[in-house]
């Protein structure tokens, strides 16, 4: 886990960016709330720049390390590490500024729209955000190392078995890339604008014509953001010869057809809530017509086709469908109802132990599994 901390505290393009910012949005005496905190930097560059209160939200286990690097910098006075998950968690005074930068690889996301509805009424109404605005970015691109990762297997075969099903998942895949920028068969273009703060919504559909700059083959479309952070400051995890920790998001084409110099690549792009959890559906069109109006290539594809599922799993998930209960239910609800701030979780494993000898594995587990359903309900 550390490691990846690590990672993201060592992009340096990305840390001196947002310590700019925030050095130009945070005024003294401001609230702030640094959502999604990880280590703790972008909190103790808010109480460096004159915050008042800082509250430094986090979920996961590295908060103990942004609690010690609060110590180690003697910010204690100043920034209060909150263990919360932040999309439920409301603050004991307004906020002044909102710093979140926990994106996706593509930018927006359902986390982003989940975190924006919460924090917009408890933002003032002259309160700022950081970043300030995301431009999501794209571009045809010839990636042959990314698109191999994913088409290992050309023929459909490995090890002299047929491997046709995984291919077919694979052709609707979206992958994290670190794409080259000399990979760019076109010059980018904007699919989405948003301005942080403002209703994300998660259904969007885009078209885009581009028109080839090279000839070569078509991989897939590379995508990324833009971000302004602050006025006269911007940071972006676009294809690069030094990539950001992030990468790139990429949309693959499975196909790969070739493309000449003045061929047209028209890219129909669409996102969607997903229909089984808080995410969201990708689907992209590529259409390739020679210099002529010609159709050299069309291909359609979705993320939604790259999840291993049924009809009977999708009836499953919808929300018309008759729930039943089990013993599994049966039990999770006896938990809850011991759960009432006397009993400790050795208490309760015993007690489920006694009373359903068949369904509970030992008293030990059950404890266990206890503290992890409290916590993540409390996150």
């Amino acid at each position: 886990m550390i490691d990846r901390y690590i990672g993201l505290l060592a992009d340096r393009q990305r840390l001196e960016a947002t310590e700019r910012a925030i050095g130009t949005i945070v005024r003294p005496g401001d609230v702030v709330v640094d959502i999604g905190t990880g280590t703790g930097a972008f909190a103790l560059f808010a109480a460096r720049a004159g915050a008042r209160r800082v509250y430094a939200i986090e979920s996961g286990r590295v908060v103990e390390v942004a609690r010690a690097m609060v110590r180690a910098n003697g910010a204690g006075d100043v920034i209060e590490v909150v263990e919360a998950d932040a999309t439920r968690w409301r603050p004991p005074e307004p906020v002044d500024v909102a710093i979140y930068e926990d994106f996706e690889d593509i930018g927006l996301g359902p986390a982003l729209a989940a975190l924006v509805d919460h924090w917009r009424p408890l933002v003032k109404p002259s309160g700022r955000f950081i970043p300030q605005h995301l431009s999501v970015r794209f571009a045809p691109a010839e990636d042959a190392k990314e698109h191999r990762r994913v088409f290992p297997w050309p023929d459909s075969r490995a090890y002299d078995l047929d491997v046709t099903p995984l291919v077919h998942l694979a052709e609707h895949v979206r992958s994290n890339a670190t794409s080259p920028p000399d990979g760019l068969l076109a010059p980018a273009q904007t699919c989405f604008d948003y301005t942080v703060g403002n209703e994300l919504s998660s259904s969007g559909e885009t078209t885009v014509s581009f028109t080839a700059s090279r000839a070569g083959r078509l991989h897939g479309i590379a995508l990324w953001f833009d971000t302004l952070l602050a006025p006269s400051v911007t940071w972006s995890n676009a294809p690069a010869s030094e990539p950001t920790v992030w990468g790139n998001a990429f949309l693959h084409v499975a196909e790969a057809p070739d493309v000449a110099t003045g061929d047209r690549i028209q890219v129909r792009l669409a996102h969607a809530p997903q229909w089984n959890e808080q995410g969201w559906l990708w689907s992209w069109h590529v259409l390739v017509e020679d210099a002529a109006g010609a159709c050299k290539h069309s291909e359609e594809r979705s993320t939604f086709h790259a999840e291993p599922t049924s009809v009977e799993q999708l009836r499953k998930w919808s929300l018309d469908h008759p729930l039943q209960s089990d013993d599994q239910v049966q039990v999770c609800r006896r938990i809850w109802e011991l759960v009432d701030g006397r009993r400790t979780a050795r208490d309760i494993g015993a007690t489920l132990a006694i009373e359903f000898p068949d369904l509970v594995p030992d008293a030990l587990t059950v404890a266990e599994e206890v503290v992890r359903m409290v916590r993540k309900s409390r996150r």
